[in-house]
């Protein structure tokens, strides 16, 4: 099945798509820079089912270093699924993301849920792609829930 590019679907702002296939969600990610590209998985994580919580959260500073593409998109998430799922942390909002020399670093807002976040798990290095499209970039996660 062919996949739409970032430009295709919408010329300029990052976007995702979450196909659920049993106990696997494959989060499509569509950005035109490396930074946009870091923080719509973490819009995914944010709003699967729309649930509200407490907006009053404070900005927080975040920021993880790997080596390679495939690996710093993978800590990146898995940080924002640790707190989701330890902290009761939703990140909503994602404000100066910064990636560069193999770090990513970003003042992030979240939410608090007003119900728990649910069975969320972590990425898998080797179940991360992350693609040089047409007009951006395009990444494929893979997370078992």
């Amino acid at each position: 099945m062919r996949r739409a590019t970032a430009i295709e679907a919408d010329g300029r702002r990052p976007w995702h798509e979450a196909l659920e296939h049993g106990a696997v969600r494959d989060l499509w990610v569509h950005a035109t820079t490396w930074p946009e590209l870091l923080a719509e998985p973490g819009r995914a994580v944010g709003a699967p089912d729309g649930r509200a919580g407490d907006s009053s959260q404070r900005l927080r500073e975040l920021e993880v270093a790997a080596a390679g593409r495939e690996r710093l998109l993978t800590r990146w998430l898995n940080e924002l699924l640790y707190r989701a799922q330890a902290e009761w942390w939703i990140p909503v909002d994602f404000a100066d993301v910064r990636a560069i020399d193999g770090a990513v670093r970003a003042r992030v807002r979240g939410v608090r849920p007003s119900e728990p976040t649910g069975a969320l798990t972590t990425a898998a290095l080797e179940r991360v792609e992350v693609d040089d499209v047409p007009g951006g970039l395009e990444a494929r996660i893979v997370l078992k829930t």
